[in-house]
């Protein structure tokens, strides 16, 4: 089994967060002003907040932010925390009422130095989750993320992030394909959704080589990504919200209905593979003011590939809205069949292309030294100008920048070469 990790390092917080009435954030005193006022640093910000209690300045304190219409308004929680942070968790835990327990505490434990704020009832179901976990350390891992991206701690949530981290698309729609394959009776909503996922999975012509070699490859992936968006459901609701749709033929539409009318043994695949597209849009893309990141997966065999292909970008956003062209980044995740596992980061950055191609192929570096002019032409055809290409292991040495390039959980990417 694949194990595709969520994003654990996604879009930074440039720009805090506004606090909500029942987040609890921990804070140090810096001043103290008249009128229970004061100036708390939270993380890397500062601001002025009404306080209920009388405080040291340089203490830490857990607050819980009160609703008001003017300053933010602080609740504390407990009293002063020690200096060396030991015990804060646990006490944290038992002031709002909750049985203690390292797995909980771990948890108060990564938000506080994340600086994520959270608030009670969002603890209460995140506690649910990891009781009912056999993987304490995975589960927290995607309740993580879930608080970061702001998203509802529900089983449902993260039914489907998990189902992310754990299997690929391909897998997924093949899967159910071949179970829907097998009713002999199948009805008018049954060979729809078989059709559509064979639209998905099957070659866009009859040998896979023919349209992989010859097609352009620019508008063979743009093509491509379209018609995941369109038939896979991840595009539904934007779709809808601009009126855009007229009936609903999507594979997660139809998976809806299917699962409504209790259709045979195909049920809990069809259940799994919904789960899957829900965690696929729920991190597909995350944006700031300044940034815009996407990550998006696309079943290889449109692009002559044997299984599906992995792509993450993040791009600045420019004073009118749009991505800058001028800097980015784009990574690449593959298995493949000859090179093995390998990771292609793109940098760019005024126009200047940085390209690291992570790999143990001892004999990359002089194999790629004829295809290097190639590359370069290519980039200035775009108006883009190729400033160094590199080569490192995937090894011991370099597993932390191999952890740092994936902003995503560590996963075997499998599929066959392709031209990037």
């Amino acid at each position: 089994m694949r194990v595709q990790q969520l994003p654990g390092n996604r879009v930074s917080r440039s720009t805090p967060q506004a606090l909500q009435p029942g987040q609890i954030v921990q804070g140090k005193i810096m001043k103290l002003y008249a009128n229970q006022t004061a100036q708390i640093q939270l993380g890397s910000r500062k601001m002025i907040a009404q306080l209920e209690a009388s405080l040291t300045v340089g203490g830490r304190y857990h607050f819980q932010v009160q609703p008001s219409d003017e300053l933010i308004h602080l609740r504390v929680i407990g009293g002063q925390l020690p200096k060396q942070g030991a015990g804060d968790e646990m006490e944290l835990l038992k002031q709002l009422g909750f049985k203690a327990s390292k797995s909980h505490a771990d948890l108060v434990q990564t938000l506080n130095k994340e600086k994520i704020p959270f608030t009670k009832e969002q603890l209460q179901g995140a506690f649910r989750l990891l009781n009912e976990s056999k993987s304490t350390q995975q589960t927290q891992q995607i309740i993580r993320y879930m608080f970061a991206a702001d998203l509802p701690i529900t089983r449902s949530i993260y039914q489907a992030m998990d189902s992310v981290r754990s299997t690929g698309m391909t897998e997924q729609m093949t899967l159910l394909l071949n179970q829907l394959r097998r009713n002999p009776n199948p009805s008018n909503l049954h060979q729809k959704l078989m059709h559509q996922l064979q639209q998905m999975l099957e070659p866009s012509l009859g040998k896979p080589e023919d349209s992989f070699l010859f097609a352009s490859p620019k508008e063979q992936l743009l093509n491509h990504v379209r018609q995941v968006l369109q038939f896979t459901g991840l595009n539904d609701e934007n779709v809808l919200a601009t009126n855009r749709m007229k009936e609903q033929h999507t594979i997660k539409s139809m998976l809806l209905q299917f699962l409504q009318q209790g259709d045979g043994a195909a049920q809990e695949q069809s259940r799994k593979l919904l789960h899957f597209l829900n965690g696929m849009q729920l991190h597909s893309v995350q944006e700031t003011a300044n940034v815009l990141q996407a990550h998006l997966q696309l079943p290889g065999a449109k692009l002559g590939l044997s299984s599906d292909m992995d792509m993450q970008f993040t791009g600045n956003k420019t004073d009118n809205g749009t991505i800058s062209t001028d800097s980015c980044r784009i990574l690449f995740y593959l298995e493949l069949t000859n090179l093995k596992e390998t990771i292609v980061d793109m940098h760019i950055q005024k126009r200047a292309v940085i390209v690291t191609i992570y790999n143990d192929h001892e004999d990359l570096r002089k194999q790629s030294t004829s295809l290097k002019p190639k590359l370069k032409e290519g980039l200035k055809h775009l108006d883009y100008q190729l400033s160094t290409l590199t080569f490192q292991p995937i090894n011991e040495k370099n597993q932390l920048d191999s952890a740092r390039v994936k902003t995503a959980y560590s996963k075997s990417y499998q599929g066959v070469d392709y031209r990037i």
